[in-house]
């Protein structure tokens, strides 16, 4: 069965924590990074204020 935008975002999914084997995007080989749930982006992406911008780059941080 298909799962809906909602269904996916509230998974009960743990993030994890993984080192960068190779140069990905501005993130240099051998980086630890963490890999975020659908929540922790729902989260963070319901604090940004109306009008606000934030790119890749910021958000990776």
């Amino acid at each position: 069965m298909v799962k809906s935008w909602i269904e996916k975002r509230d998974a009960k999914k743990e993030h994890q924590i993984k080192i960068n084997p190779k140069r990905f995007a501005d993130m240099p080989a051998g980086i630890m990074m963490l890999i975020p749930t659908p929540k922790i982006i729902d989260d963070y992406i319901k604090e940004i204020h109306t009008g606000s911008f934030v790119n890749l780059k910021q958000l990776r941080r």
